[in-house]
This record gives C-alpha cells, sequence and structure tokens, in this order.
C-alpha cells in the first residue's frame, strides 16, 4: 500500500509499505509505528484485550486506548492473538533516510551494516537491473565453464544472424 509522510524539508516522500505494516501505521502514525517497530520488532506481543488491559509495555508507552486499538487493527486484519511484530528494517531504513539520518546513523539505530542499509535504501527498479546483471555473469560463467569443458563450442552471430523475423 502506498502512504505518504513529510521528510525533514517539509516535502511529501511517498512509498509502497508492506501490508503487514499498515495495521500498525494506521493506528500509531509514522512516527510512532517506526518507534513501536525499533522497539518490539522480533518479539511476540498478545494482542487480547486482557494482555493490553495489563500493564504491558505497550499500554505504558502509548496509552491504553491506542494499545486496544492496534490489538483490533491487528486481529482484524487476521493476525493471531500471539503476533511477532515484524522486524521491517526496509521500511524503517527508508523512513528514517528520509527524516535526515545518514546510513551509518541508520544502520546503528537497526543493529545493522551500512552495507544493509545501503542494500534496503535501493529502489526496487535498482534492484531488478542488479539481479538482471547478475544472473547474466552467471549465465556466462557457465557457457565460458562449458567451453572450456569442450561440452559447447562459442559461436559469435554477427548482427542480424540467427534472428528469425
Amino acid at each position: 500500500m502506498k502512504l505518504t509522510w513529510t521528510d525533514t524539508a517539509g516535502k511529501e516522500v511517498s512509498a509502497n509499505v508492506d501490508a503487514h505494516l499498515v495495521p500498525i501505521i494506521k493506528v500509531l502514525g509514522f512516527g510512532k509505528g517506526s518507534e513501536f517497530l525499533m522497539l518490539f520488532g522480533g518479539t511476540y506481543i498478545r494482542l487480547s484485550e486482557k494482555a493490553i488491559q495489563s500493564r504491558n509495555r505497550i499500554a505504558v508507552l502509548y496509552g491504553k486506548d491506542k494499545a486496544r486499538d492496534l490489538g483490533e487493527s491487528l486481529l482484524n486484519a487476521g493476525y493471531p492473538q500471539s503476533y511477532r511484530v515484524p522486524t521491517a528494517k526496509k521500511f524503517l531504513a527508508r523512513y528514517l533516510r528520509s527524516k535526515g539520518l545518514k546510513n551509518p546513523d541508520i544502520a546503528t539505530r537497526l543493529s545493522s551494516t551500512d552495507v544493509a542499509v545501503r542494500g534496503w535504501l535501493k529502489s526496487d527498479q535498482e534492484r531488478r537491473k542488479s539481479s538482471i546483471r547478475n544472473k547474466c555473469r552467471a549465465l556466462s560463467a557457465h557457457i565460458d565453464e562449458a567451453v572450456a569443458l569442450g561440452l559447447v563450442v562459442r559461436v559469435n552471430l554477427t548482427s542480424g544472424e540467427g534472428h528469425h523475423g
């Protein structure tokens, strides 16, 4: 789902947000939602009314009403009573970058490396191009190996040859 928020310069930033993050962002908003994901990502939380009414950390940090709304939103989205919060590092990296953080700072906040952050910040189009280049290189290496083993013969076609139209 495509959602929009403002960056540090007040400019609107739009990005596709994975569907499993939408219930969290809709209830808590981008700022508190990203804080929630950084604090609770990877851990199990209980979504039941009873768990929310007790003094759990979510109710303490965001209030019982927001905790209840979050639980209802996730349950209505089809998640079970015991829910593992996603780590959402790609979303968090993009969100934190839009808020002016540099890659090393994002890496520190997400307990990751700057290399991973660079990967998360690549656009989907850049990822596809990179994937296609890597597949072409791998195919070329396999062909070179087959030629070296004498299994095939490389034939270089001049432009237009070998194409049936």
